[in-house]
């Protein structure tokens, strides 16, 4: 029997993440009935969410406003807009108007990736997309974050080593090929 010391190595794979940011664009449609000029109600008829250009996204990110207007927390790690006119409103005489406006969102979460392929993502689906490119278009919304670039590593780590005993004829050393090239 022999005695020696075994190092146990198992695969690694480190996780890249970063901070990213979901943003999207909320359209309603309001509707105002005035009488006289004054307004007696106000509702909103519908609901269309969009995502706003890529750019218009990093731009909120950096600078906390979208078109000049602040976005503001609506909640934890949620910035909105308040909403914004799309059309000069004027208020009708007697009867009922309806208007566009919109309101800009911007989500706040983090992106992750163990193969630099695939993504995992606290603010939605992503398995269209890619840690590399720094963005992910989706129907709805456009999420973006700083691309990374993956530092190469060694695939194995070291899990532990222990003094092990091996059988003779369980051990098979090789002499003959030291300090020679094949």
């Amino acid at each position: 029997m022999i005695v020696i010391q075994a190092e146990l190595h198992t695969e690694w794979i480190p996780a890249l993440h970063t901070n990213a940011s979901k943003c999207y664009r909320d359209s309603l449609a309001v509707s105002v009935t005035s009488f006289i000029f004054i307004t007696t109600y106000r509702s909103v008829l519908g609901r269309r969410r969009m995502p706003i250009p890529r750019e218009l996204c990093e731009e909120a990110v950096r600078t906390g406003y979208i078109h000049g207007h602040a976005l503001t927390v609506a909640a934890p790690g949620i910035r909105s807009t308040n909403e914004i006119e799309d059309e000069t409103i004027t208020t009708a005489f007697w009867g009922t108007n309806i208007y566009p406006q919109s309101v800009f969102t911007l989500e706040e979460g983090e992106i992750t990736s163990f193969d630099e392929r695939s993504t995992i993502t606290s603010l939605s689906n992503t398995e269209n997309c890619s840690l590399a490119d720094g963005h992910c278009i989706m129907r709805q919304y456009v999420i973006v974050w700083k691309p990374i670039s993956p530092v190469p590593h060694c695939r194995y780590i070291l899990a532990g080593s222990q003094m092990t005993l091996v059988f003779e004829f369980d051990a098979r050393l090789d002499f003959a090929n030291i300090g020679t090239s094949k």
